[in-house]
């Protein structure tokens, strides 16, 4: 009965630790996830901008490139401690045609922007700092 004991321990244990690692592969796939459409999000943006001289709340496109970047925003901020997840992010960002350099640059305008922290999808539209919060990311892409 003892040994019955000592094996249900072993295999609770083997579980703990095989579900926290899984956890934080999830994690890992997640940032990778939030880093790439980040990054395709902004290059979309981008070239919004080019072809129209600016982006707008308007138009749905440039608004779901916006909301998407915002989500990203979001993610990183709750997750600005964990060097993992900044790293997992950064290499998303890189996946989706970055440079190591504008990569970078991105993350680091993404956890200084203090103006998107007051943005969220309901009120995306009517806050006055959204369209310059995301042209300092779009600059981030030299």
């Amino acid at each position: 009965m003892k040994k019955i004991g000592i094996i249900m321990t072993f295999v609770a244990a083997i579980t703990f630790v095989s579900c926290g690692s899984m956890g934080g592969t999830v994690a890992n796939t997640q940032a990778k996830a939030d880093g790439l459409s980040c990054a395709n999000a902004l290059k979309a943006l981008k070239n919004s901008k080019q072809a129209n001289g600016t982006i707008s709340i308007t138009n749905s496109v440039d608004l779901a490139n916006m909301l998407v970047v915002l989500n990203s925003y979001n993610q990183l901020k709750a997750n600005k401690e964990n060097s993992t997840y900044k790293t997992q992010f950064v290499s998303g960002l890189i996946a989706a045609g970055l440079t190591t350099e504008n990569a970078n640059a991105v993350l680091n305008a993404l956890l200084s922007n203090t103006a998107l922290a007051n943005i969220n999808a309901a009120n995306i539209q009517q806050k006055a700092e959204t369209i310059s919060a995301i042209l300092m990311l779009i600059n981030a892409l030299k």
